[in-house]
């Protein structure tokens, strides 16, 4: 929310009034102002997530094929990462699936 608000009316808004009218782009400038903003809060918004990621905030997987991972490693005895890899994708693919299609419209 403070990302947000920083990029869009600190530095969006202002950016879109100078544009726009002090700079008398109209139109064109209001709008390269609130694209202005909008790049500055992907940016910050970036590496927010990747400084998280680095301090190990952050679960790379979503909560139910990250279940589902655990039980199948733990059924399997497996030590091959690679075919756990390829069996997570799988679980992954159905589960996103799985989503899309019970999700009321």
């Amino acid at each position: 929310m403070v990302i947000a608000i920083f990029s869009y009316w600190a530095v969006g808004a202002p950016a879109a009034y100078i544009l726009g009218f002090v700079l008398d782009f109209g139109g064109q400038g209001i709008w390269g102002g609130l694209a202005i903003g909008l790049a500055i809060a992907a940016i910050l918004m970036n590496w927010r997530y990747y400084d998280r990621k680095k301090l190990g905030l952050i679960n790379t997987l979503p909560r139910g094929p990250r279940i589902i991972a655990q039980y199948y490693w733990a059924a399997s005895g497996r030590d091959d990462k690679r075919e756990s890899v390829l069996a997570l994708s799988r679980l992954t693919i159905v589960f996103l699936i799985g989503n899309a299609v019970s999700s009321p419209k």
